[in-house]
């Protein structure tokens, strides 16, 4: 009984019901991302009531690259499928990804995401977006891959990225959570 009502949970809902939820908490510009194939996309975009100067909105797609959400993705790609994506992305003219504000060659760029897939957390300190930080975990499937990544964005002196901050907590609780009722376990 327990597995057949865990194989139809909705994750996309599941999903929603967590960024609502740390939505009304933390009163924090929350959005919800899916993977399409190539990059993530922005299926759900709460605002937070203090305004934020960002280019990003639902329906966005999002860089690999560039964005928390991303990078999150990135990590959780099969092996192989990663490294076309890292090798295509650094062989280009595409701008160098930053971390915690400095530029990241492509070695350090791998060291980073398997402490992303580590950790199951991303965080930006302003590093494409001046004076906003973005706070991104993932959200698992049933089958362990993942379903969606949930995000917190908000001005840097109000939203801090240690480890031990309220926001980070919160991120990490939620994805949990929402991973335990999806998938029966987290990851």
């Amino acid at each position: 009984l327990g597995l057949s009502a865990l194989k139809h949970s909705n994750p996309v809902q599941v999903a929603f019901e967590y960024a609502d939820k740390l939505h009304q908490e933390l009163d924090k510009t929350i959005t919800v991302t899916i993977w399409n194939g190539n990059v993530p996309v922005v299926i759900k975009w709460l605002d937070s009531s203090h305004f934020l100067a960002v280019n990003i909105r639902l329906g966005s797609e999002l860089s690999p690259f560039t964005s928390a959400a991303g990078r999150i993705f990135l990590s959780h790609l099969p092996r192989l499928r990663c490294k076309a994506l890292v090798e295509s992305y650094y062989d280009s003219t595409s701008p160098v990804p930053r971390h915690m504000g400095k530029p990241i060659k492509k070695a350090m760029f791998y060291e980073l995401l398997k402490s992303i897939k580590q950790s199951n957390l991303c965080c930006f300190k302003e590093d494409f977006l001046p004076d906003i930080n973005v706070i991104s975990a993932p959200i698992f499937s049933l089958d362990g891959t993942v379903s969606t990544v949930i995000s917190l964005l908000g001005y840097s002196k109000e939203t801090s990225v240690s480890t031990k901050s309220i926001h980070v907590q919160a991120v990490k609780k939620a994805s949990t959570e929402a991973s335990l009722k999806i998938a029966g376990r987290s990851h």
